[in-house]
């Protein structure tokens, strides 16, 4: 009983960051200012929202989704970043054996920060600077203080991914891929290191790939449909953190 209550309270935590990384996600884009930018609100009539209103999750259900003051659609994106935070959460846990240390910090941060990048790109096509960069100088600044002895594998995975990221963007003017990836991948390699940070990126583009040709067969896309490729980015390096134990085995091919 213990265990189980033990993930009821990580899947409660998960959701209460989910319901601030919803509006991390939501404002930013907008030119807002996160939770600088005021109290929570009906983003239709504006009103401000109660403290009965914002119960994570449960507040979406009890309303039906639907805004309690003037009754228009209430975006389903908000329970959705919620459930995905806390799902994600439980899982790390799990694999993690509810141990709990400073590297779990760190790495329940990048999680975090992946998953706001994940819905920001799908939404808006955008990763937000206010999200990526503080995110690139923590990374940057984690190894000097914690992990010396692999700090200069870091750094260099770091900067040849978005040189090899920034050369695609010049080369394309853009148009293959947005200038939010060449930060994403930097942040990307300056947490796992050579080879791990190449393969999360591989994978990242295999991913895409696959995807893009679904897509395609369906008749839902063309060659020239832009695919916000963060998402693929994040969502492998979710699992990359996840499953970081399993996939350690990769480095003796590599």
């Amino acid at each position: 009983m213990t265990l189980v209550f033990s993930f009821v309270f990580i899947f409660l935590i998960g959701l209460s960051l989910g319901s601030f990384l919803s509006v991390l996600v939501v404002r930013l884009p907008l030119g807002e200012k996160g939770i600088a930018a005021g109290r929570s609100h009906c983003p239709h009539c504006r009103h401000q929202l109660a403290w009965y209103d914002l119960a994570p999750f449960l507040s979406y259900l009890l309303v039906r989704g639907h805004c309690r003051y003037c009754r228009q659609k209430i975006s389903i994106v908000y329970p959705i970043i919620e459930l995905a935070t806390a799902t994600v959460f439980v899982t790390y846990f799990y694999r993690t054996e509810l141990s709990f240390d400073f590297s779990i910090i760190f790495q329940l941060f990048f999680l975090l920060i992946f998953i706001s990048v994940i819905f920001s790109d799908f939404l808006y096509f955008i990763i937000p600077d206010k999200i990526i960069i503080p995110a690139i100088a923590l990374a940057a600044i984690y190894p000097l203080l914690f992990q010396r002895g692999a700090i200069w594998n870091l750094l260099i995975t770091g900067l040849v991914l978005s040189g090899i990221f920034a050369i695609i963007f010049i080369v394309s003017c853009g148009k293959w891929i947005g200038f939010g990836d060449v930060k994403l991948v930097t942040l990307i390699g300056l947490l796992f290191g050579y080879p791990l940070g190449f393969l999360a990126v591989i994978f990242s583009i295999w991913s895409g790939a696959l995807w893009g040709i679904m897509l395609m067969a369906l008749r839902r896309a063309t060659m020239k449909t832009a695919l916000p490729f963060g998402i693929f980015l994040s969502v492998v390096s979710i699992v990359f953190i996840i499953f970081q134990n399993e996939i350690q085995i990769l480095k003796i091919y590599f």
